[in-house]
């Protein structure tokens, strides 16, 4: 089998997960509005995770800015939600991928501790502006009020449910659809040997911009989907704390691995739903992802996914065994 049977065999893999779990999320939270709320907030996650991973886990750059990406994203597609969704989460794509370019324009120059302390300074900068404007509401906030999208209730828990994760599942198909493409081993030997890939005829100029520009189009439309579940919009929503939460969400989940960012995004919400929110919450999450980056760099995706393939090679073997056996004992009654 070559390499490349392998990697589709390996995606379809991922595709039938997701896809299962989906469908078990769906079914689960029938009836139950808080619950599709809570499922919804994990994909919304996911989704951004997803995208930052392109930045942090392909580019190994280090960007703690999705927040001023969602938050431009919100803002940019609040207007039209309730009138014209289809439109209005366009308009938030299409803001985020501007602000991801934005975002990425230093990564040209700097990288590592310098590129995050830039995208610090970005971050505050667009919490400060949202918050001092008053055409956004200011530090009061708005409320959002959605509308339809392809014949779906915005408005009713359980149609946004199935919206976020449709949205999940198209991401992440497009991580790794991209992950397999020439597209996606370029932007990997720019993040592993920038020099290396330039004398490959790859730009790393381009690379960066192409990879920060997707992950801000993710990122926004998580954000207005943010706005949507929440049913309110304000700056203090998308805070340095936030984007600290979604870069634990790659770290502790895998980066690099397709299914990584939703791993850590249901550990976040888990967290979050099963102890009481204080001011110490965002200290704890850091401190975890220190852990995390050193007693399991690889993330916790990959960790589970060699469980999974040894309990299947076990259950294989053992099924191997049984099948040889009974063959042996009907040799043996045939023989005598």
């Amino acid at each position: 089998m070559t390499i490349r049977h392998r990697g589709t065999i390996r995606g379809t893999g991922y595709v039938a997960v997701v896809a299962v779990v989906m469908l078990v999320c769906a079914l689960g939270a029938r009836s139950q509005p808080y619950l599709a709320t809570v499922i919804a907030t994990f994909a919304v996650y996911a989704i951004v995770a997803t995208g930052l991973d392109f930045v942090v886990g392909w580019l190994r750059q280090i960007s703690v800015a999705p927040a001023a990406a969602m938050a431009v994203g919100a803002y940019a597609g609040q207007e039209l939600v309730a009138d014209h969704a289809f439109l209005a989460f366009v308009a938030a794509g299409g803001a985020g991928l501007l602000a991801g370019l934005v975002i990425g324009l230093p990564a040209l120059r700097v990288s590592g501790f310098a590129l995050a302390v830039y995208t610090l300074v970005l971050v505050l900068a667009v919490e400060l502006v949202l918050g001092s404007v008053p055409y956004f509401g200011g530090t009061a906030g708005r409320a959002v009020v959605a509308g339809s999208l392809l014949g779906l209730d915005l408005a009713d828990p359980e149609h946004l449910l199935l919206i976020c994760l449709g949205l999940l599942a198209l991401a992440i198909l497009t991580y790794q659809l991209l992950r397999g493409s020439v597209v996606g081993i370029s932007w990997r030997a720019v993040g592993q040997n920038a020099r290396m890939a330039t004398s490959l005829a790859v730009d790393p100029v381009r690379v960066r911009l192409r990879a920060f520009a997707l992950s801000g189009l993710f990122a926004g439309v998580g954000g207005l989907l943010f706005a949507i579940v929440g049913g309110y919009l304000s700056p203090d929503q998308f805070t340095f704390g936030l984007s600290v939460q979604m870069l634990a969400m790659v770290v502790i989940g895998g980066r690099g691995h397709p299914l990584g960012a939703s791993v850590g995004a249901a550990l976040i919400v888990v967290y979050q739903q099963v102890l009481p929110t204080t001011n110490y919450n965002d200290i704890v999450i850091g401190l975890v992802l220190l852990l995390a980056a050193w007693f399991a760099p690889r993330g916790l995706a990959p960790v589970l996914q060699d469980v999974v393939l040894r309990g299947l090679r076990a259950m294989s073997a053992i099924a191997g065994r049984r099948r040889g056996a009974d063959h042996v004992d009907l040799a043996g009654g045939g023989s005598r």
